[in-house]
Order: structure tokens, then C-alpha cells, then sequence
């Protein structure tokens, strides 16, 4: 198994566990940073580097779809 297989691997675990994940579970929902459907609060260069770190471009992708679906 090449390490590429290995990471993609990873991020597609990551990606599932997000994406059937409550809001209110993650990081970004109790840094105050998302509300109850996902959604941005405040805009994003508004926010401390702490609340960025909990909602990378990667999170966003996944609340995205969460939310089309």
C-alpha cells in the first residue's frame, strides 16, 4: 500500500465522519463559529485563528454538501 492510497484513505474516513456527524458535535459548532444547520455565523475574516483552525476549507466542503443533501 503506497502512502498516497494511505492518505486518501484517511481523508475519505475524515470526510464520512463529518458528514454524518451531528453540527453540534464539532469544533466549529462550540467555538461559536457555526450555527444548528451548518451555517457561518460571522464572516470569516472576522474570525480568531482558534475558530479558523476548526473550520478549514475541508470542513466547509463537507458542511456544503451536508447541507445540499
Amino acid at each position: 500500500m503506497s502512502a498516497l492510497s494511505f492518505s486518501d484513505q484517511i481523508y475519505a474516513l475524515r470526510f464520512l465522519r463529518l458528514l454524518t456527524m451531528p453540527f453540534e458535535k464539532t469544533k466549529a459548532y462550540e467555538l461559536d463559529v457555526i450555527d444548528q444547520e451548518g451555517k457561518l455565523k460571522k464572516p470569516y475574516t472576522e474570525l480568531s485563528q482558534e475558530q479558523k483552525d476548526s473550520y478549514t476549507i475541508f470542513h466547509r466542503l463537507v458542511f456544503n454538501i451536508r447541507r445540499l443533501l
